[in-house]
């Protein structure tokens, strides 16, 4: 029953709330009407109705309406009850807790409201009605926050509170005075100010009331401490601050100067920790100045050790200040001091360390001026030098893209960095700095041997120039003479040219382009650039030395390497006496005549006949036979092991059937080699045939 009727009060309070809000969800008279009559037919509430029956209550609520009736009457009847918080009190009851709230505040001095609350059960808003707003009508009582006080209790407490501060010696935080007087904070202040006002306060509160570190500060504390502090003086010529914080002391200036008389306070000298006399202060200055001049450096903590008085670290500051005070010579490393004096001495002992780093450095810059990033020789097949020398050279071709690599790396920087910490390791190793100082010291001079190692690279690039220049006439004969002998023979073979077959000529030409003819142009660029390598260089490593040149050199480079694509050897002899000429490179270059021609195609066919015996490799031997043929009859040419079958067909009417049987015989089995390398057979007979061939142009 009672959960149902927990259920139709929940559902009347949710009515309630419903017909309170808009009027758009309020249930209308008739719906209200018939909720109530369906209530009442299903016997849920008990309802009493009006004679009229068209008013009705409830049973609850009208005996209500008669208590409250009753209430009033009573009241308005007998003065001997009251009314509080809705209930109705006899007066004797509420005198009877008035009285007992006397006694027990008369005994206690101190009662709390929620204890009042609990053991007369009655609530807070109950007691304070019937009570607590008559109790102060009298003055014997107040009702501060939660808690009720006799006045003679307060009273008593302030007593015991000027008691307490009177008895004091040495500052106290207030926090425990209030601790000591069980006060409430308020009650504890109002009492502390009552006393202040009337003067019977021997002391001083210092800080703020809120903070937790708020000081009561006696007067007897301030002359005890005056005493203390100086009989430690008198006894120690020094006073510590810690001694003096031990005391409760914050601000030891100020309590220093009240203990001290205006002249013998400005004899003083405030440290870190520590509290000394100016003489002293002056003798300790002196010891730190005479050990600096001495040593060019002078350790202050390891100084200040030695003094028979308790410095601590942070006393160096002071020290090293003084010092430092107008002298700008002095630099400072804590806890250390040196002069501008050891700096220099620690340059000059690494004097050689210097010359030995400005050595390695003029070093790269020779490695960065050589172009050693040499590109694969493309040796054709049967090339000058036969097949071995052909692989030989591309592993050397390797090896150059492994060193064009490093040497890339090595061009990333246009100057040189110098690392504090190899500083660091040439002052380590003169042994001429203290170790203290060795870091300190690595990175003020850092710049300045940095510059002297610079100065030195130029004296050394000055040296060299010196030395360049003169051993430029020098290289200018050198190469005045390799030019001639390149172009004497590109002459000679560009006059050989005139005498083969069409088919051919063509080929020819162009191998002579790609092999002698860029040859002298690739020694033409290392002149003007005065770099080497120049024929291993990349192509863009060669475009980037070009574009280096001076204008007119640059055009005069660009000219001659253009001329080497194309199909005409007279481009290229114009573009190389341009190159050439006075306003250029300033070389003397000859054509040689006739004459000069005939000698040295002599020359070379002799070269050839001994290649041909010393020959080991068949291919090249029938190279240098066909060659030396030619030659012998008038004709150089330069070609490789790819035109052997071509020349030697046009060879069959310049030389003896043998000898042409011979080299049909030779060049079929060289082929045959090529295809079965492996055949042993075959190769003896190559080597018989080539034997053969030797003896018959020996013979002549």
């Amino acid at each position: 029953m009672s959960s149902a009727w927990d259920e139709i009060k929940r559902l009347a309070s949710d009515l309630q709330r419903v017909q309170l809000s808009a009027a758009a969800k309020k249930l209308s008279e008739a719906n209200c009407v018939e909720v109530i009559s369906k209530l009442i037919e299903r016997q849920l509430i008990d309802v009493v109705f009006t004679r009229d029956g068209t008013t009705y209550i409830t049973r609850k609520h009208l005996c209500t309406e008669y208590v409250i009736a009753a209430t009033k009457t009573i009241i308005a009847e007998d003065d001997e009850f009251l009314i509080s918080a809705g209930e109705l009190f006899a007066r004797d009851y509420v005198h009877k807790l008035q009285m007992d709230l006397r006694v027990l505040l008369s005994e206690e001095g101190v009662r709390s409201i929620a204890s009042l609350c609990r053991d007369w059960s009655l609530s807070t808003e109950l007691l304070r009605s019937l009570l607590l707003d008559r109790l102060q009508e009298g003055g014997e009582f107040t009702v501060d926050g939660e808690n009720i006080y006799t006045l003679d209790f307060l009273e008593a407490h302030k007593f015991i509170l000027r008691a307490v501060l009177c008895a004091i010696t040495k500052a106290t935080l207030l926090s425990h005075i209030q601790q000591r007087v069980s006060l409430p904070t308020n009650r504890f202040f109002a009492a502390l100010d009552d006393l202040l006002s009337s003067g019977e306060v021997p002391g001083k509160i210092v800080g703020s009331r809120t903070s937790a570190s708020a000081i009561y500060i006696p007067n007897l504390h301030g002359e005890l401490v005056n005493a203390a502090i100086r009989r430690m003086f008198a006894q120690n010529e020094y006073i510590l601050f810690s001694d003096l914080k031990k005391m409760g002391l914050s601000d030891v200036k100020a309590a220093v100067k009240s203990a001290f008389a205006k002249e013998e306070f400005g004899q003083l000298r405030f440290l870190g920790s520590i509290v000394v006399p100016e003489e002293v202060f002056d003798t300790q200055m002196s010891a730190l100045k005479d050990e600096l001049a001495q040593n060019c450096f002078v350790d202050v903590s390891a100084e200040l050790s030695k003094s028979s008085l308790p410095f601590e670290a942070e006393d160096e500051s002071f020290f090293i200040e003084a010092i430092t005070a107008g002298d700008k010579d002095l630099l400072v490393s804590e806890p250390r001091l040196y002069t501008s004096e050891l700096l220099a001495k620690a340059v000059d002992s690494l004097s050689e360390k210097l010359d030995q780093r400005a050595g390695e450095e003029m070093d790269k810059m020779d490695q960065k001026k050589k172009k050693t990033a040499p590109k694969p020789a493309e040796k054709d097949e049967w090339d000058e030098g036969g097949k071995g020398k052909g692989k030989k050279g591309k592993g050397g071709g390797a090896k150059g893209r492994g060193n064009a690599k490093k040497d890339e790396d090595d061009n990333t920087g246009s100057g040189f960095s110098l690392d504090v910490d190899e500083v660091e390791g040439w002052l380590r190793s003169s042994e001429r700095v203290p170790e203290e100082l060795i870091q300190s010291i690595a990175e003020q001079i850092i710049d300045k041997v940095s510059q002297s190692i610079r100065d030195r690279v130029a004296r050394l690039v000055a040296t060299q120039a010196v030395s360049s220049a003169q051993s430029n006439k020098r290289s200018h004969q050198q190469m005045e003479q390799q030019l001639n002998q390149l172009y004497a023979n590109i002459s000679l073979f560009e006059t050989g040219l005139e005498k083969i077959p069409d088919n051919i000529r063509d080929d020819l030409r162009a191998y002579l382009q790609k092999t002698l003819c860029t040859e002298l142009a690739h020694a033409l660029l290392g002149f003007a650039s005065d770099t080497g390598n120049v024929g291993q260089m990349k192509e863009k490593q060669r475009e980037e030395t070009i574009e280096a040149l001076p204008s007119r050199i640059k055009d005069a480079i660009v000219a001659l390497y253009a001329s080497l694509r194309e199909d005409d050897l007279q481009n290229f002899n114009n573009a190389l006496f341009d190159l050439c000429a006075p306003s250029v490179l300033q070389l003397g270059i000859k054509n040689p005549d006739k004459k000069t021609r005939e000698e040295l195609t002599n020359v070379y066919a002799t070269q050839l006949l001994a290649q041909v015996n010393e020959q080991s490799d068949p291919a090249a031997a029938l190279l240098s036979s066909v060659l030396y043929l030619y030659a012998k009859d008038g004709i150089a040419v330069h070609a490789s092991g790819k035109f052997v079958a071509q020349l030697v067909s046009h060879l069959a009417t310049l030389i003896d059937v043998e000898i042409y049987d011979l080299l049909l015989s030779a060049q079929k089995l060289v082929v045959a080699s090529f295809k079965n390398k492996g055949d042993v057979e075959l190769k003896e007979q190559l080597d018989q045939q080539i034997q053969a061939l030797r003896q018959r142009l020996t013979q002549g």
